[in-house]
């Protein structure tokens, strides 16, 4: 990937998405993986077998060059992949404000889900789900309780 804005773009969804990673290897079409071996294979079905290196600290930074020392050719010699594990930019978008920084309207209305209701909501809850659990508690919040039945007066008035 040529493109280091946007392979900087993709990089932050990706490590907001996994939090513990610290690096992540991009092929040329903009997938991650956290295996080396897995891109350099991936790699080999491309046109620009190309692979990049990205640490936490440059995606952040944003600041991603594809000096020598980052970038990384296919070689051909290269053992087969060590996992399956692989995180795509565009297919984790979705998920990532359930991870807590890429999507603000989800960030806040989880932490909103968690004042009213003491507990996080799952993580996989849609933003439509979200939305409509959130209004219900909120709504549930404001409504004045019922009144306690007395059962004496109740009983004497009988």
């Amino acid at each position: 990937m040529k493109d280091s804005k946007k392979l900087a773009d993709i990089a932050k969804m990706v490590f907001a998405a996994h939090t513990a990673a610290k690096v992540f290897y991009f092929t040329s079409d903009g997938q991650a993986f956290s295996e080396k071996s897995d891109a350099v294979n991936h790699g080999r079905s491309l046109e620009d077998k190309e692979v990049t290196e990205v640490t936490r600290a440059m995606a952040v930074s944003g600041n991603i060059s594809f000096a020598s020392s980052e970038q990384k050719s296919v070689n051909e010699d290269q053992g087969k992949a060590k996992n399956e594990f692989q995180a795509t930019g565009t297919r984790s978008e979705s998920t990532l404000g359930a991870q807590g920084t890429a999507d603000p309207e989800r960030d806040q209305l989880v932490k909103r889900h968690e004042e009213l209701s003491g507990k996080k909501p799952v993580a996989n809850i849609g933003m439509d789900k979200l939305r409509e659990r959130v209004a219900e508690l909120e709504k549930a919040a404001t409504e004045p309780e019922p009144a306690p039945v007395n059962n004496e007066e109740n009983q004497k008035s009988e």
